[in-house]
């Protein structure tokens, strides 16, 4: 290879593939000087399950001179994961912080990660159920790095399969949609179960009520989570938080 020193029309380094790590690698030899060259096949930001946060990304960031900006970002904080069980179950919070007492222990929430943990959860459950489960998971790429509270959506989710496809007889599919509007951001789950009882009809199950709390909680009473039925059947739950 030709150095970008004796012509300047050549990069010192070429790196090949923009993931995690040939965009750190990129970003790191250029800060020492040299003339860097990145190829990457797909159109960034791009959604790849996997590429979520994690707590010992804290390190990496740190040597990228990155941790200033993300602490000064609105990027939710993350102290914890849950797992799911090969059945669907929850896990307890596994708390990063109780194992490793250091800042590194504190990472960032953003809305691809949350589509990242429904994608784990409904494959999931798409063994489990077989043929009578498909989905769809539909997030623009200007909005994977919108901030959004951990486990906010799962519960809506796992409502529109429990309590909607699993009752149900025959296929059925549950549909997540995220979508900048002029009031700000929404995202509904859909899906074609047998819809929600009477006494449901308004404020939803446990789980419902629960998600409509946080929010309230974090984003005052301009955030709301609406039900609505769907025709010939199902609902669509639709979170809204304001700008």
């Amino acid at each position: 290879m030709v150095s970008s020193r004796e012509n300047g029309d050549s990069p010192d380094v070429v790196v090949i593939g923009g993931g995690p790590a040939g965009s750190t690698t990129a970003t790191l030899l250029a800060q020492q000087g040299y003339k860097v060259e990145l190829f990457e096949r797909e159109r960034f930001p791009r959604f790849h399950i996997g590429e979520s946060l994690i707590p010992e990304t804290y390190w990496v960031l740190k040597r990228l001179d990155m941790l200033p900006k993300m602490r000064a970002s609105r990027f939710v904080k993350k102290y914890s994961v849950q797992f799911v069980s090969q059945k669907g179950k929850l896990s307890e919070p596994f708390y990063f912080m109780e194992h490793k007492p250091h800042e590194c222990s504190q990472t960032w929430q953003v809305l691809r990660s949350e589509f990242d943990q429904l994608y784990a959860y409904l494959q999931i459950m798409s063994l489990r159920m077989g043929p009578r489960l498909t989905y769809t998971l539909d997030l623009p790429n200007f909005l994977q790095i919108e901030a959004i509270p951990s486990m906010l959506l799962q519960p809506l989710v796992e409502n529109a399969i429990k309590h909607g496809l699993e009752p149900k007889v025959g296929d059925g599919w549950v549909g997540v949609v995220a979508k900048r509007t002029d009031q700000g951001l929404e995202i509904s789950v859909s899906d074609s179960g047998v819809g929600l009882p009477v006494s449901k009809a308004t404020n939803g199950s446990y789980g419902m009520l629960h998600v409509r709390e946080r929010l309230k909680v974090i984003y005052g009473p301009a955030a709301t989570l609406t039900l609505a039925a769907l025709e010939p059947q199902g609902v669509r739950a639709t979170v809204r938080i304001p700008q």
